[in-house]
């Protein structure tokens, strides 16, 4: 009974991971929002923020991180924490779009990104505690680990340093 149960559920597994799902969630590229959805997305974010919902998310990913990047559970970890992200979101104002960013696309200046101008997520921080002073996030207050300001530094003064081209990444990969 025992082997036939786990039997079952590994069948039921693996007809899980090699089928197609009837409703895919389709994900825009960030850039490819449309002003009001932009704005919308932003609003819900803010929501999260405001009813602590952004804290809950954030603490979760702070608590974790030493145990899960530049591990194997990487993947897993992120692909269920974007999917909480994502409910959160649809929880703060249902068909709130919830998009990706292509970085491949900026990976040779990733500052120049639009994701980072202030029509999008706003600039560099600045001043003390390098707080967000531009965009739509800008002079967030946060509540984790201890209250602070919102704060982005970028690793090269004003720039960022160039991520791995894309290509890069698929040749690693292959042989590692």
């Amino acid at each position: 009974m025992v082997k036939l149960s786990l039997v079952s559920a590994v069948a039921v597994l693996a007809g899980l991971a090699y089928s197609q799902c009837a409703n895919p969630v389709q994900r825009p590229e960030i850039r490819s929002l449309s002003p009001q959805d932009r704005a919308r997305f932003i609003r819900a974010v803010n929501q999260l923020r405001e009813n602590g919902e952004l804290d809950r998310l954030s603490n979760m990913h702070v608590e974790h991180a030493d145990t899960i990047h530049g591990h194997p559970r990487f993947l897993a970890f992120h692909r269920q924490f974007v999917n909480d992200f994502a409910r959160a979101l649809q929880r703060a104002d249902p068909g709130v779009p919830f998009p990706y960013w292509d970085w491949s696309l900026d990976a040779s200046n990733p500052a120049a990104s639009d994701l980072f101008k202030d029509s999008y997520l706003g600039g560099n921080g600045a001043g003390p505690g390098d707080c967000v002073q531009s965009g739509p996030l800008a002079n967030w207050q946060m509540r984790v680990s201890t209250p602070h300001c919102l704060s982005r530094k970028f690793n090269n003064g004003d720039q960022i340093s160039p991520f791995w081209p894309p290509e890069a990444l698929l040749s690693m990969q292959n042989t590692v």
